[in-house]
């Protein structure tokens, strides 16, 4: 062959293949928008002369989110599901004031509680993932959901099972002992059966989410935090011609996180539970009487955790942090309507360094720090109105 053989079509093969053939997708009869709610109540109040006090609640649902969903084996549905959801709850206080000509303030507590199943928008594999879950198609609810019966009733013997006799045929997909070998009595019942059948595509796909449970999907959204403190003043100072000092100080709990488990499927860290299993045995297994199928995890080197042990999606919550911002300037008033303003502005006054994120994925590297605080940064600006 030659290098111009690669632009023959015969030449080529599919794998994985992203067609109605390979991969069929139906769509749901009663597709409909997603639903969203949003309920705001405020309440302010001027406690005196230059003073305001606000008082805010928010809720906020998502329900029936769009989603591939396989509802029966590898028959994947495009469908609004209210299994794709997102809540968020907060209280916020917020006092404002004037005390003098010269002086201003603002200061702002929010405590929220922002829970869901996906963020939203694109989600990698973890922090330093290359692949992921777009919005409407990812793989949530990927696994199919527990359904022995589903073998006897609807069984297709190209898979490895013959609902004619209700019993596995094997070996097949690569992972199946065999269905005389007592390594595929999964449950350890002493018999092979579509309990055992259907345990192996369970695994297969486990920590994927599916109609009969969510396998830890369900938790604290990457970008929740519980609470936050904001404070900001403006101080002009009359003797020095009007020169102004503006403060921000910000307080934060800390962002949520959890580890993610490896899929072995889809050769990914999609998961958020540690139900994917990689089965051994215990014993010669030449026969049922002396074979035991035990769980395990794949090793992972210098850490407690296997490789598949993801945790449920935002388990975690990550150290908390502040900041300072300093501003400096002054505003000229020129001829006519023309005015200068310079400003010098100094970003994380105290080089706080707190870590914001953490490499989160069931690897050797597990916690190690990706993301910091922004260093102190030095802006200064200019600018010139008519």
């Amino acid at each position: 062959g030659s290098v111009y053989d690669i632009h023959e079509p015969s030449n080529w093969v599919f794998a994985g293949e992203q067609s109605e053939e390979q991969n069929p997708i139906d769509f749901g009869p009663l597709r409909q928008p997603i639903e969203v709610e949003r309920l705001l109540l405020e309440y302010n109040r001027r406690v005196a002369h230059d003073y305001v006090l606000k008082a805010r609640y928010v809720d906020g649902q998502m329900r029936k989110g769009i989603e591939d969903v396989h509802y029966d084996f590898l028959a994947f549905t495009m469908a609004n599901t209210d299994l794709k959801r997102r809540d968020y709850e907060s209280f916020e206080i917020e006092f404002n004031g004037t005390p003098t000509p010269h002086v201003s303030f603002n200061t702002a507590w929010v405590h929220s509680d922002s829970k869901g199943t996906n963020p939203g928008q694109f989600e990698r594999a973890g922090n330093l993932g290359d692949v992921g879950s777009g919005v409407n198609i990812g793989v949530y609810l990927d696994r199919p959901p527990a359904q022995p019966e589903f073998w006897c009733d609807f069984g297709v013997a190209a898979l490895g099972f013959d609902p004619a006799t209700c019993t596995p045929l094997g070996p097949f997909f690569g992972g199946w002992p065999g269905a005389s070998s007592p390594m595929s009595d999964f449950n350890n019942d002493d018999q092979v059966d579509q309990f055992d059948f259907d345990m192996f595509w369970q695994n297969l796909w486990g920590g994927l989410g599916a109609i009969d449970g969510e396998d830890g999907w369900y938790g604290k959204l990457p970008y929740a935090i519980d609470d936050l403190v904001k404070i900001s003043g403006r101080f002009v100072i009359p003797r020095w011609k009007d020169l102004y000092i503006s403060l921000f100080a910000q307080w934060a709990s800390g962002y949520h996180d959890q580890r993610r488990g490896f899929q072995p499927l889809y050769g990914n860290f999609f998961t958020y539970s540690d139900n994917v299993v990689i089965f051994d045995y215990i014993g010669a297994c030449t026969d049922f009487s002396d074979c035991e199928t035990i769980e395990t995890k794949t090793p992972v080197a210098d850490q407690t955790f296997g490789a598949e042990d993801g945790e449920r999606r935002g388990s975690r919550e990550n150290g908390s942090f502040w900041t300072v911002d300093l501003s400096i300037g002054k505003v000229w008033d020129l001829r006519g309507r023309y005015g200068f303003e310079v400003r010098g502005d100094l970003f994380n006054l105290f080089d706080e360094q707190e870590a914001l994120a953490f490499q989160n994925r069931a690897t050797s590297s597990y916690g190690e720090p990706l993301v910091r605080q922004a260093p102190r940064t030095l802006r200064v600006f200019a600018r010139l109105s008519f």
